[in-house]
């Protein structure tokens, strides 16, 4: 949190006289904080009034996660009139890591679980980064060539025709995907960790890869054994892509061409450490390289947040640049929605702190494949059981699977994955529809039927019942009471107007209309009401 430190005298009148003092006094006169004159509510230094004893009580009133007291230097200050200024919690938004990018200072409001403490990211003293994890063992050329040659191989991958009826892939529906949703999440699974997902005005891919194989050459390395439901030209506007890592089945280098040729710089990308040299040499302008729990935005979304978060992994492009980037896992918050994308990973710790600070998510993609043999897997891939971990860590509310049913990674049976989620699930007495598997190019509409029915039963609820009330002029008014109705529906009022002769005739008022659009609130102090 910003501290403001300002001299003044103790007394108008008699100035107390300077006393020099070995100690750096630039760092109590001026804003230590670069960013505090851009922050809204916020006065200049010399305009800074002291803080009296009875503001300080109602400050620490108001909220006791407003200040943390500033540790003081080693050695007391010979001058003892010095008073400490600190902004009010209701115009410094200071809760959230302040990242600069190149759309400037992201800020978020205070939320005291972000000063809980968190698991930073890791460098070795020549810069290479490393897990902090005790979990973490980095795999060997050893247990690579004890894997390939003498390990079960499960897979029993069959032939097209038999794929094509238990892994179908289906075309996806393009008109559909040109804009976001409304209201809820929709996620289309496009292949192994590359998921397209759209809520809140915004439309996310994740680690896309639509090459035959992931490898340096086109010709040899692993080989998928399902296509890519689409082309890259067949993709609606991408305003982000997030890539988890620099491994070839999750960062592409002919994909990224194809989509920074497309959609160009207005196409954001977000990377861990260490890749924004890479992402500049593949041709792309709009990147933004991020640290664990940083957080940034989207220029065109501003009320989109992203998050850069752990994971148990490793990173590189060839034998001698292990260590050269960073990975790990995104959050995507929205006013509406969340979003987790975990990457690849192991389990660790990570995601109990993701879900304390940022949990709970609406919707998250954790790898299910991939996992065997457990006894060289188990470090950087997580399997079914320990996905179904991460999704009650990250408090997540329905989350789907990625990782499997692509490339031939693991050496479990090439279906197992998903009915291992579901058996687990059971297993933890949880829903097992929140935990999802979707077929290549399936889309699936999440929240969107609970919103829509949320949003009219707090108008369908409600309907009208006429009490007259007689006027003084003789004519008679009417008030209204709202009553439920048994088909959902508003249903009609009527308003009884005196007739020429002094009888009472009707007239008719159109119905009240459902549609969301076509109803405003109009606030005044206390009362609420309502315009058609």
């Amino acid at each position: 949190m910003s501290r403001i430190y300002e001299k003044i005298p103790a007394d108008e009148d008699e100035q107390p006289p300077e006393v020099k003092s070995h100690q750096d006094e630039s760092a109590w006169s001026e804003d230590i904080d670069p960013g505090y004159e851009t922050l809204p509510g916020c006065s200049l230094l010399s305009e800074i009034q002291p803080i009296t004893e009875a503001d300080e009580q109602e400050s620490e009133k108001e909220d006791p996660y407003m200040f943390i007291k500033p540790s003081l230097p080693d050695e007391p200050l010979l001058n003892n009139n010095v008073v400490e200024h600190r902004p009010k919690l209701r115009t410094v938004l200071t809760g959230r890591r302040r990242v600069m990018g190149e759309s400037g200072i992201k800020l978020g409001p205070l939320d005291f679980r972000k000063l809980e403490p968190v698991t930073t990211s890791l460098r070795t003293k020549w810069g290479n980064f490393i897990n902090p994890w005790n979990s973490w063992t980095m795999p060997s050329l050893t247990g690579v060539l004890k894997w390939k040659l003498f390990s079960k191989n499960n897979r029993a991958i069959p032939n097209k025709n038999v794929l094509d009826k238990t892994l179908p892939i289906i075309s996806p529906n393009l008109e559909e995907w040109k804009l976001p949703p409304h209201s809820g999440i929709r996620v289309s699974w496009l292949g192994h960790a590359c998921v397209l997902v759209q809520f809140d005005g915004i439309t996310i891919l994740t680690d896309p890869i639509f090459s035959m194989r992931c490898s340096p050459s086109a010709h040899i390395g692993p080989k998928r054994y399902r296509k890519p439901p689409c082309d890259i030209h067949d993709l609606p506007n991408i305003d982000a892509v997030l890539i988890s890592h620099a491994h070839y089945d999750h960062l592409d280098l002919p994909t990224v061409k194809c989509l920074n040729a497309r959609f160009g710089s207005k196409l954001r990308w977000f990377v861990p450490l260490g890749l924004m040299s890479w992402m500049m040499r593949a041709g792309c302008e709009n990147v933004i390289e991020m640290d664990w729990w940083q957080e940034n935005g989207h220029p065109d979304h501003t009320k989109i947040t992203i998050a850069f978060t752990p994971g148990q992994h490793w990173s590189n492009r060839a034998l001698h640049d292990n260590g050269w980037y960073l990975w790990g896992s995104w959050c995507v918050f929205g006013p509406n929605h969340s979003f987790f994308f975990a990457g690849d990973t192991g389990y660790c710790d990570a995601f109990t702190q993701i879900g304390r600070r940022y949990g709970p998510f609406d919707l998250a993609a954790i790898p299910i494949g991939a996992y065997e043999p457990r006894w060289f897997k188990k470090p950087q891939h997580i399997n079914p059981q320990e996905a179904v971990q991460v999704h009650v860590d990250l408090q997540s509310t329905v989350s789907i699977g990625i990782h499997w049913g692509t490339f031939p990674f693991g050496n479990e049976f090439y279906l197992e994955p998903p009915k291992l989620v579901k058996e687990e699930m059971a297993n933890k007495e949880l829903n097992p529809d929140d935990f999802i598997t979707l077929n290549h190019g399936e889309s699936r509409l999440l929240f969107e039927e609970t919103l829509v029915d949320n949003d009219r039963s707090s108008i369908s609820e409600r309907s009208t019942h006429m009490e007259e009330i007689p006027h003084d002029d003789g004519s008679i008014g009417v008030t209204m009471e709202e009553i439920p109705q048994d088909d959902g529906s508003i249903g009609e009022m009527t308003e009884e107007i005196p007739e020429d002769g002094g009888s009472i005739g009707e007239m008719m008022i159109e119905d009240i209309p459902q549609d969301d659009d076509d109803i405003s609130f109009e606030e005044s102090g206390d009362d609420k009401s309502m315009i058609i």
